[in-house]
């Protein structure tokens, strides 16, 4: 943030008188404080100005007859009337905001509303913001204009507890000090210290954050602050300064130009956040392409009274998945969306695997993406915390789908939404009716898959077979053995004919007609007969 300096002084109708802070106590208050009836004109704070605001905005507050209709003046060298209170004249430090620097010693700049913090570098220095507002419900008195009074030391107590309690969301804050109250009700002039090695909030910002605690209605005192009367530096809920939030998010595949997607871009963003603020403005001030896809990174520029709601912001913005970005990219000041991932993964059976799946740029890969992510969409519309389907890969085998589906929490399990994509297939197998034909049996959301359907109870086919063979072999082994049996005995009966032979088959008889020969055998035989007879005498 840019130092630019200039003197700053109140506005009243005192003559002005210059005053260097002292040894750590506030100025002292007026003894007789200038007496400010409803309807009349409240003091105007310490001027500045705002970038894109000129000077010379009134303020009329709408809810309340106490109004202000003092002209805020350009910052000026020349002193201007102070009301009824010293007021040093000091530099400025200002980006969208005037800020006073005051030189403080150093025990005064330890910080009393976030507790740990350290104190600047340079301890002598520290950013000053005026601020002045009305409480409701308290009735001034006389007591009040005198900082020794128990009422005033106690109601500058409060005041100064809900200041801290209030700006203590800033990590440069250092302490609230109360310079006096005045009467209209009871209007406080305060100022707001900042870390001077630092830059401090603008003005709008300040009143911004005074307004969105005020909203809240969680005062624990007998007053209440009125949101429309808070003013700081010239500046009111009138004359506001828009409000800056940072957003950054990832366009999946835009594709080749960069031109086409980032005019619908820039008018989605519009359209949703318009929704809920009027869209000053939206910049980009970094493009980048990684793998494929499209990092934006920008600006937006609200008008609003009250710090924007961040988490009803990207609620709104989740309207740009229809513009392909990714909502898990998706920030806005820092902030991001409570999501439910599951990753999904799924095998479609008529498509065929292809190189160029593999490159996210490719034409083929985003058309096949959107096909299917459309399809994966149809047959989850009917849960509505449901965002959208992010396909991250394909890989062969048919092709294997992997993806992660999104929703808003809270989000339905991931066996809800498993059962939700089966009964979702088709009878054809296709998908959610498109011409995606999928395996159900392959869908796997999270850790949870189809598992198939147990057989029914009953005696299988390959049983029956198996008794019929058996059934078979039993009948056939004993007819097969019987056979056998016969013919080994016929066999047995057959083979002892066939050795019967004839003795005198084969034996040729000779005749011979040597008388001799046989005569003198028949004699021995004779012979040798009567000599085996008579052998046992």
């Amino acid at each position: 943030m840019s130092a630019l300096h200039g003197a700053v002084a109140g506005a009243g109708h005192s003559e002005p008188s210059t005053a260097s802070v002292g040894s750590g106590a506030a100025p002292a208050g007026p003894s007789e404080p200038p007496s400010v009836s409803p309807g009349s004109k409240l003091p105007a704070l310490e001027h500045g100005s705002d970038a894109a605001h000129p000077a010379g905005i009134t303020f009329t507050s709408p809810s309340h007859p106490l109004a202000s209709t003092r002209a805020v003046h350009a910052v000026s060298s020349q002193p201007v009337p102070c009301d009824a209170q010293p007021v040093s004249r000091r530099s400025v430090t200002s980006q969208q905001s005037s800020t006073g620097t005051e030189h403080l010693p150093a025990h005064e700049l330890i910080p009393t509303g976030k507790p740990g913090s350290l104190a600047p570098s340079h301890p002598s220095a520290a950013h000053v913001l005026p601020l002045q507002f009305r409480l409701l419900g308290i009735t001034y008195t006389e007591a009040l204009s005198t900082r020794a009074s128990e009422s005033y030391r106690r109601l500058e107590e409060e005041v100064m507890l809900m200041l801290n309690q209030t700006l203590s969301i800033y990590e440069t804050f250092l302490r609230a000090t109360v310079l006096g109250f005045m009467n209209g009700s009871v209007v406080v002039r305060a100022q707001a210290l900042f870390r001077g090695d630092a830059p401090a909030p603008s003005s709008s910002h300040l009143i911004r954050t005074m307004v969105t605690e005020a909203s809240r209605g969680r005062s624990s005192f007998s007053w209440q602050l009125e949101p429309w009367s808070v003013q700081s530096g010239g500046f009111s809920l009138q004359n506001l300064a828009p409000e800056k939030l940072s957003i950054s998010f990832t366009v999946l595949q835009p594709g080749s130009s960069r031109t086409d997607p980032l005019g619908g871009l820039i008018s989605k963003v519009t359209e949703s956040l318009g929704a809920l603020h009027r869209v000053r403005n939206f910049t980009i001030t970094q493009l980048r392409t990684h793998s494929g896809d499209l990092e934006l990174t920008g600006d937006v520029y609200l008008d609003t009274i009250a710090h924007a709601d961040v988490p009803e912001a990207l609620r709104a913005l989740t309207a740009l998945r229809a513009c392909s970005v990714d909502l898990t990219s998706l920030s806005l000041q820092g902030a991001r969306l409570h999501l439910q991932l599951y990753p999904l993964a799924l095998l479609i059976t008529n498509r065929r695997f292809s190189e160029h799946l593999l490159d996210p740029r490719s034409a083929e890969h985003r058309d096949l993406s959107r096909g299917i992510g459309d399809a994966v969409a149809k047959a989850l519309r009917d849960h509505r915390s449901f965002l959208q389907v992010l396909i991250r890969a394909f890989l062969p085998g048919s092709l294997i789908c992997h993806g992660d589906l999104v929703f808003l929490h809270p989000a339905p399990s991931s066996l809800e939404v498993l059962e939700a994509l089966v009964l979702s297939v088709g009878s054809n197998k296709a998908l959610a009716g498109s011409d995606f034909q999928v395996d159900p049996y392959s869908l796997a959301v999270g850790e949870d898959s189809l598992e198939p359907p147990l057989p029914e109870p009953g005696f299988p086919e390959y049983g029956v077979a198996i008794v019929v063979v058996c059934g078979l072999v039993i009948i056939t082994v004993p007819v097969v053995l019987l056979l056998v049996r016969a013919l080994r005995l016929r066999w047995w009966h057959v083979a002892p004919l066939w050795d019967r032979r004839d003795p005198g088959a084969g034996v040729q008889t000779l005749e011979m007609d040597n008388q001799g020969f046989w005569a003198s055998s028949e004699q021995g035989a004779g012979d040798a007969q009567p000599r085996w007879q008579s052998s046992p005498a």
